[in-house]
């Protein structure tokens, strides 16, 4: 028995199990749930055409409407998936359970060895189980990778004073924000505070070569574009979108995300809670949270936390995603806050109470596993591709334009799902977006049907269709 009892208490037996909680519930259903939208169609649309004709690209996706494009990485991360998949979108979504199983990992390892291992277990058992991260673990697209690096930069600062190599570490997930989400850009003011006693000159330009050597694309771009993504941050309130959130809409927001981040109600569609513009249709922040919001404020009040370099450390990239997220002047969206909530996970292992924190965590966990295996997705993938079967079942070899309707699901990706599971529509109502990355596929012959797809959101959720003889 005491044998068994010693097993348990491994590390890596913790880690092992953590991985299994983490890639069971991120796979569960996956083929089901896989939400495949307009940011997914313009990501595998851009990497379709490095497997048409492999070529080297030096841009990715534009950053939150700011006119800036980020890094070409993802786009050639999935172009190693699609080609496999000869353009199937479905191996995507397994990719981003396993990227945010290993992203549960991760936390499990920076936990343990920036704090202890309670606090890695405590923040990887939730980071496994919470159905917010889990949905978000589920979406494929260049936000995926937030999560990890804000967990791997944190780290790496805070080890930079035992060891400085560390800075290279930093460097280059640092770099990999300009391709992943800008979210996580101020964390160069956490880089300035840890390099604060000086770093050897030697490793300082070690470190900056390989930053430069992961943005060089960008670099390149910039250099044949007259620097027009360098020079974003001049105009950027002209070039932002939409309405201006006042600085009180952007706390409330900030405050509902964190509620929601610990629990989602069951039953729920897992498409709404994380698609921005679907936010009017997500659960609504419960009371079941806020033990752990209170966690959140005891810690950021204590003095320890500010006594210690671990602690501090993770207080200030805390403080600096969510100000950053307060003061950006564009909207309120919730992947914006990837990066933040992995860190706010450490804290319930930190701020400990012996007899109230593991019930607290179990009861949270289960009821957060329970929320992950009774979401559904009417507007899933499996969904999607019985609709097209249907379609295409009653339309044979006739050509056919397509339409696209809807409110929160008006954008679904359907030509990019037609051209995958049937063939190309010879005109779509998305093609005025995407039109420039397949110019040859926009025909000119007249249609003999027209075919509207439409997203419900409110009494009955999920597609309706109309095929229309013309």
């Amino acid at each position: 028995m005491l044998t068994i009892v010693t097993f348990l208490k491994k590390p890596w037996v913790f880690l092992i199990l953590i991985i299994l909680l983490a890639l069971g519930l991120r796979i569960f259903h996956l083929n089901l749930n896989y939400v495949f939208g307009e940011d997914e169609e313009y990501q595998t649309n851009i990497a379709l055409t490095l497997v048409k004709h492999f070529h080297i690209i030096w841009i990715g996706v534009s950053a939150a409407n700011t006119g800036f494009y980020l890094g070409p990485f993802w786009s050639y991360f999935t172009y190693i998936w699609l080609l496999l998949s000869h353009g199937d979108p479905l191996l995507t979504a397994y990719v981003a359970a396993l990227l945010g199983s290993f992203t549960a990992m991760s936390v499990f390892y920076v936990g343990w060895k920036m704090f202890s291992l309670r606090v890695g277990i405590v923040a990887s058992v939730l980071y496994s189980c919470l159905p917010l991260i889990v949905f978000f673990d589920q979406k494929y697209w260049n936000p995926s990778a937030i999560p990890l690096l804000s967990v791997t930069m944190t780290y790496s600062l805070y080890k930079i004073k035992e060891n400085q190599r560390y800075l290279w570490l930093f460097a280059f997930a640092y770099g990999l924000v300009f391709h992943a989400h800008l979210s996580l850009v101020p964390f160069i003011f956490l880089a300035f505070y840890s390099a604060r006693k000086g770093v050897k000159k030697t490793v300082l330009l070690q470190s900056i070569g390989i930053f430069i050597l992961t943005i060089s694309p960008l670099i390149a771009f910039d250099y044949f574009h007259k620097f027009s993504n360098i020079t974003t941050p001049l105009r950027l309130n002209q070039i932002i979108s939409g309405a201006h959130p006042t600085i009180l809409v952007k706390v409330q927001a900030l405050v509902q995300s964190v509620m929601r981040l610990f629990y989602i109600h069951p039953h729920s569609i897992n498409a709404n809670e994380i698609i921005a513009d679907c936010s009017k249709y997500r659960s609504s922040p419960s009371l079941l949270a806020a033990p752990f919001v209170m966690l959140i404020i005891v810690f950021f009040f204590k003095k320890q936390t500010w006594a210690k370099d671990n602690t501090k450390f993770l207080g200030l990239g805390i403080l600096l995603i969510t100000l950053s997220y307060i003061f950006f002047p564009g909207g309120t969206s919730e992947y914006y806050l990837l990066g933040l909530f992995p860190l706010l996970l450490f804290i319930p292992g930190i701020v400990w109470n012996k007899y109230i924190s593991p019930l607290l965590i179990l009861l949270i966990c289960l009821l957060g596993m329970v929320s992950v295996l009774t979401a559904y997705n009417p507007y899933g993938l499996a969904s999607k591709k019985q609709i097209i079967s249907q379609i295409m079942s009653t339309i044979g070899t006739s050509t056919f334009e397509l339409t696209e309707k809807g409110e929160c699901h008006q954008a679904e990706g359907w030509r990019y799902l037609f051209k995958t599971y049937a063939r190309v529509p010879e005109r779509s109502s998305i093609d005025p977006v995407f039109s420039w990355l397949y110019p040859k596929e926009i025909s000119n012959v007249p249609a003999e049907f027209s075919v509207e797809i439409t997203g419900h959101d409110r009494d009955n959720p999920g597609f309706t269709y109309k095929i229309l003889k013309k």
